[in-house]
């Protein structure tokens, strides 16, 4: 689960077409089609910062809570239905921060003897 990480820069870019998302739902621009192609890049910023949000919470349950595998997928479930921007904070921490690094090795000093 740790091996995959994507570039720092695709968590900066995911970030900003979720502000263009937010910007067009806010205030919608004139050209109809320029807001629906915003809208649409903005959308797959808002799904892959989630997505990596997810992986972000069930990591931090396997680096911090590893006895308590039950309540990784329900803290990311009520996290998304509780405060979806944290979710996507999470994410863009996960891929533009350290917050991988630092939990990838937590989790190996932990499985060392």
């Amino acid at each position: 689960m740790t091996e995959f990480y994507p570039p720092r820069w695709t968590g900066f870019a995911a970030f900003l077409l979720t502000l263009f998302f937010s910007g067009t739902q806010l205030r919608p621009i004139s050209p109809e089609i320029l807001q629906n192609i915003l809208q649409a890049a903005g959308m797959f910023g808002v799904i892959y910062l989630a997505v990596f949000g997810i992986l972000g919470i069930l990591l931090i349950q396997r680096a911090y809570l590893p006895g308590m595998k039950i309540l990784a997928p329900i803290l990311s479930i009520a996290v998304f239905a509780v405060f979806p921007p944290a979710l996507l904070l999470i994410g863009f921490f996960y891929i533009s921060g350290n917050l991988h690094r630092d939990l990838e090795e937590r989790i190996r000093s932990l499985q060392k003897p």
